[in-house]
């Protein structure tokens, strides 16, 4: 659905082969955007050009397990979106993919904080192609299954000149512990992220330089 000058249009449809949805967007201008989101376990996306949606294509052709989560555009073709890996049957190791000049990568993995370092991340902001931050959580394994028990430790990782540092917890979150679902940034060590505690309240949290 789009707003233009205040108005928001009607939501409109993009078929794919089968069901899915998206869930993040990121517009470089009002008429050029990329989405992301996931169709039984695909990775999708599309892209709209001078204010034309193309078919929601697999960003991830081998792979049934990549779940894409959030999305930052700085230029058009050229994207980082960020999610989670559920290979293991539920929420895995964290995971980013890159988008150069249209070309989507290979997912690489994200380890969060801990043992085996499960947990995912769900929103991103870059500032430019080689300078991101990411946010989401981890999370212990659970007993039984293995994976993400999905009872989290807010998270945090940045790119730095195309590498990516180690994720870092947020410590002192009430309620022990939490999620961070978005983030916002204004250049590379200025952000804002959002999400709840472990009291299921909304939180924020500010990094400076």
């Amino acid at each position: 659905a789009t707003e233009t000058d205040g108005v928001w249009g009607a939501a409109t449809e993009l078929t794919t082969s089968d069901s899915g949805s998206f869930t993040a967007v990121s517009c470089i201008d009002p008429t050029d955007c990329s989405a992301v989101g996931n169709s039984t376990g695909e990775a999708l996306y599309s892209t709209e050009t001078a204010g034309a949606w193309s078919t929601p294509t697999t960003i991830v052709s081998d792979s049934g397990t990549i779940v894409v989560t959030g999305l930052s555009c700085t230029s058009a073709g050229n994207c980082t979106a960020v999610g989670y890996d559920s290979g293991l049957g539920g929420q895995g190791p964290g995971i980013y993919l890159t988008q150069t000049n249209g070309a989507w990568s290979a997912p690489t993995t994200l380890s969060v904080p801990g043992s085996p370092g499960f947990g995912a991340f769900y929103g991103i902001s870059c500032t430019d192609a080689n300078n991101c931050t990411a946010v989401g959580d981890a999370n212990a394994p659970d007993s039984g299954t293995g994976t993400g028990t999905g009872t989290g430790t807010p998270v945090y990782a940045t790119e730095a000149g195309g590498t990516w540092g180690t994720p870092t917890a947020l410590s002192g979150t009430p309620g022990s512990t939490g999620d961070l679902t978005g983030v916002s940034c204004v250049d590379v060590s200025d952000c804002t992220a959002v999400g709840f505690d472990g009291n299921d309240e909304p939180i924020y949290a500010r990094s400076s330089a």
